[in-house]
Parts: structure tokens; sequence; C-alpha cells
């Protein structure tokens, strides 16, 4: 049996999907913001009503999606980070 380091690969990943959320976090918190502000600009809360701003809706529709991500990238964390052997996988 040969046993081949995928240790540098799934190190390199789990960083690069750090990075990832990172960013992802921020963008979620600015479209939050923005979100906030344009309501607070038209006076409506429901969005719901006709007068709720669309700017608001499509940023919380991207905002959700963006939600969705960071979770499918965490659950990916989450099996780089429980990889057995540290990273190394035995090939036959």
């Amino acid at each position: 049996m040969e046993t081949r380091r995928h240790f540098g690969n799934a190190q390199r990943e789990a960083t690069q999907i750090g990075t990832m959320l990172s960013d992802l976090d921020r963008t979620i918190r600015l479209l939050e913001r923005d979100i906030t502000l344009h309501v607070t600009n038209a006076r409506v809360k429901d969005n719901a009503y006709f007068g709720y701003p669309i700017a608001a809706r499509t940023m919380a529709a991207r905002r959700d999606k963006v939600k969705m991500t960071i979770a499918v990238l965490e659950q990916r964390l989450s099996e780089l980070e429980s990889t057995p052997h540290g990273g190394m996988a035995t090939v036959a």
C-alpha cells in the first residue's frame, strides 16, 4: 500500500474557505446595513406591503443566498477538519 499525503491540499483548501467565509460574512453585514437604510428611508417595515423598497427585497434575497453559501462552506470546512489520518489518504 502506498500512502499519499494530501495534507497540503486540505490545508490550502481550508485556508481558502476561511478567507471566503470572512469575505462573505462582511458581505452579509454590508447587505444588512443597506437593507436597513432602504427600509428606514421608505418608512415601510412590512416586506409584503407594496411600498416596500424593491432594492431591499433584492438585497434580502441576495443575503439569504449568501447565507446558504456560508452554510455549505462551513460544512465543507468541518469535513476537511474531520478527515481521518490528519489529511492523509491511503491508496492501494
